[in-house]
């Protein structure tokens, strides 16, 4: 089939819903207490990113639909040290300190 390659016209595309079949839900997993708190278990760090000057993760978490990942800032992730060492060992130039260039008129 020479000349037959994947492209969809925009209007025939429609947007991603889960999986609405009852018996293929997860439940989401509750909470986990720490020192007063709640807290929910991480399972990956997927990514880094600079914000102004603080670092962000983004944040797969355990038990929740990839849709659900968020950027978290280094600051509410007290309990992961080795999961980010871990992370920023296998991705060393992840959200290196690269220095601001002026703007010139």
């Amino acid at each position: 089939m020479k000349g037959v390659h994947p492209v969809f016209h925009v209007s025939v595309l429609r947007k991603y819903h889960p999986d609405s079949i009852e018996g293929r839900r997860q439940e989401k997993p509750d909470p986990i207490e720490v020192q007063g708190e709640e807290e929910w278990e991480v399972e990956e760090a997927l990514n880094c990113r600079r914000k102004g000057r603080r670092r962000q993760f983004l944040i797969s978490w355990k038990g929740y639909a990839p849709e659900e990942n968020s950027w978290e800032p280094e600051t509410n992730l007290t309990n992961c040290g080795k999961l980010l060492k871990n992370f920023q060992t296998k991705f060393p130039d992840a959200a290196a300190n690269y220095k601001k260039t002026r703007r010139f008129k």
